[in-house]
């Protein structure tokens, strides 16, 4: 299978060669990769930089639209909106499983967005986003091991303005994008960030008449700064988003040996996909893909100077909330395997502390970094109304679903089960898991100037993990829990001996009186 997204970006860049000029300069890009501002020159780092004016002008409304402006950078969705992953040259990982943290690490404001449900709403008045590629296990140690994403928005400013952006687009597209800074007082300064944005699907579901991959998300962002004295200032933001959207449509790549025993359990008779056709836009889906999702936090950042030392602590806490009511995780028009449900709750707490300054020539960092991270997840798989047919096909073989069904109603009988008791509508299982995550690190980083073109940079990182995981998996389908090779099997091999109903417990024809010539005797007919 293929999940599918469809977006539209153009981005025209001109170039025009003209004589260099004495008083010409080009205009120095600083990024603060390295955790302090420095000149991009001056970074031993493959950094990407995308201004907040490339930002507006390539239209690039959240994470996901960072793609089409940062080459190495894809950020593809899978069966929900909240499974997004993000993979710098070929890296990344940790969509689906809310317990694996990503090897992309994302930061917006400092701050660590630990799992992919919190990094897909809105960009707020984007400052820049840089991107690190390959490890920063230096001055980002809680697992960067493929690159980094860091987010900076604008501060609030002393001088008010505002801004109110409408826009409209195809598949019924309305956004809403409202923004304000200004002065409460010589020493405060807030700003209000608020947007919305909806768009109809461009995937179709033929079953249920829906539209799929539609857009339904809004945020809000309060930020204020306070300069407590001419040398320090407390910046304090809070945000809020949430989505509720219907995704993700998927198309199907290969037919393989289960499309013909699908087609024919299909609500939509002979069809449970179109086969081999990635790109048709169209989805079979006995129940829409429903997932909905919120994001809340406070952010604390207070910078302030003791003599010659840069300080500053970065002190914050995030909520993730995501509940999938429904999903039909077989991906076709066949109700093999029904409803799927999910809940996931995390709560983080992080908080960094880092020293800068000069030693001499010398330019060092010192700092640390507390994180603690509480998750809990649910998830259910149930079968649907066809999932008993669906195994009596592919047990029945060439004997087609008749046969199957004799083999699977045999042998609940040897085993004194009611018929319909295998594979029954409704059985599946639900697991549920919690992980506690505390960890803590050190870091310092070390520049020597060796010559005007030259610096020697060493970094040191020292992180202790520790993790606590509970799970708990209830299981009701009563065939999984045979236990065939063991008690389960002795029953069903010593009722069949006594019954003498070996054939007829699989579905086989009684022998004939008069055998068929060149056919052994059990695979007579009468």
């Amino acid at each position: 299978m293929r999940f599918l997204s469809k977006s539209l970006s153009v981005a025209v860049v001109a170039a025009m060669s003209v004589p260099a000029l004495a008083q010409d300069t080009m205009e120095e890009v600083v990024v603060t990769a390295t955790k302090r501002s420095e000149s991009i020159q001056d970074v031993p780092l493959a950094v990407s930089v995308v201004t907040g004016e490339i930002i507006e002008r390539a239209e690039v409304r959240d994470l996901l639209d960072l793609q089409s402006v940062v080459p190495s950078l894809r950020v593809p969705q899978f069966q929900n909106s909240i499974q997004t992953n993000f993979v710098i040259r070929g890296f990344g990982n940790g969509a689906n499983n809310p317990g694996i943290e990503p090897s992309v690490a994302v930061f917006v404001d400092g701050v660590y967005l630990s799992r992919s449900q919190a990094r897909i709403s809105d960009l707020p008045n984007i400052q820049q986003i840089e991107v690190l590629k390959g490890p920063q296990s230096t001055l980002y140690g809680k697992n960067a091991s493929a690159g980094v994403i860091s987010v900076t928005t604008k501060a609030p400013e002393f001088e008010s303005r505002g801004s109110l952006e409408v826009g409209f687009g195809n598949y019924s597209q309305q956004s809403v994008r409202g923004f304000y800074t200004g002065p409460l007082s010589d020493t405060v300064a807030v700003s209000l960030y608020g947007s919305s944005l909806q768009r109809d699907g461009y995937f179709d579901n033929v079953v249920t008449g829906s539209d799929l991959n539609n857009r339904d998300r809004w945020n809000l962002r309060a930020d204020m700064l306070i300069e407590t004295s001419e040398d320090s200032q407390l910046r304090i933001i809070a945000d809020y988003d949430e989505l509720d959207e219907r995704c993700c449509g998927v198309a199907n790549l290969i037919d393989g040996p289960a499309g013909a025993a699908l087609g024919a359990l299909s609500v939509i008779p002979g069809q449970a996909y179109i086969p081999e056709d990635a790109y048709n836009y169209k989805s079979f889906l006995n129940l829409d893909p429903v997932n909905t999702g919120d994001n809340s936090g406070i952010t604390l950042d207070y910078q302030t100077t003791w003599g010659d030392v840069d300080v500053r602590s970065i002190t914050a806490y995030r909520d993730s909330y995501q509940y999938k009511p429904s999903e039909d995780v077989d991906f076709t028009a066949a109700d093999a395997i029904g409803n799927s449900t999910g809940e996931t709750e995390i709560n983080t707490f992080t908080q960094e502390i880092r020293l800068t300054g000069t030693m001499g020539n010398a330019d060092w960092l010192l700092g640390g970094f507390y994180f603690d991270e509480s998750i809990d997840f649910e998830n259910t798989i149930e079968f649907g109304s066809q999932w008993r047919n669906y195994v009596s096909i592919l047990v029945g073989g060439a004997g087609g679903i008749q046969a199957g069904a004799g083999a699977i109603g045999g042998l609940e009988a040897l085993l004194g089960y009611d018929p319909g008791t295998f594979f029954a509508d409704g059985d599946g299982v639900v697991e549920t898991a919690t992980q506690d995550n505390e960890s803590y690190s050190i870091f310092g980083q070390m520049t020597f100037p060796l010559s005007e073109k030259t610096d020697f940079t060493i970094g040191l990182n020292y992180l202790q993990d520790k993790k606590d995981v509970t799970l708990s998996q209830e299981n009701n389908d009563v065939f999984s829990n045979l236990a065939l090779r063991g008690a389960d099997g002795v029953t069903a091999l010593t009722n069949l001996a006594y019954s003498g109903g070996f054939f007829a417990s699989l579905g086989i024809p009684p022998i004939t009186a008069v055998p068929q010539a060149g056919l052994p005797a059990y695979l007579q007919t009468v």
